[in-house]
């Protein structure tokens, strides 16, 4: 399983670290919110993690 968060939001990242998720790099993507590009964080849950 995959996740995104912005790169600067610390308490989002806090979250999905806590769940199990691990980083795995770096994207640049829109964010509708914000009206622009940002950095986003890529996590991945693998299946032994969440077992």
């Amino acid at each position: 399983m995959f996740a995104r968060a912005a790169s600067d939001n610390v308490g989002s990242l806090a979250v999905l670290r806590r769940a199990g998720f691990q980083i795995i790099g770096t994207d640049i993507g829109y964010a509708n919110g914000r009206k622009g590009e940002i950095e986003e964080t890529i996590l991945r849950l693998d299946h032994a993690a969440g077992a």
